[in-house]
């Protein structure tokens, strides 16, 4: 039981580094690139829109 959680332990915590730099590498470019502007110009629109609906 013991060299079976010996030999688990270690593969798991590598692996959550790991899976913490892919997920990082992954979203950060997307939510700069993609969703940060796509959210920008929604909100443009929508201000827009209210503002002249006002007037």
């Amino acid at each position: 039981m013991f060299v079976m959680w010996l030999s688990i332990y270690p593969a798991l915590i590598l692996a959550l580094p790991l899976r913490t730099l892919v997920l990082t590498a992954v979203l950060v470019p997307a939510t700069v690139y993609v969703l940060v502007p796509g959210v920008t110009n929604a909100l443009k629109r929508v201000t827009r829109g209210k503002s002249s609906a006002e007037s």
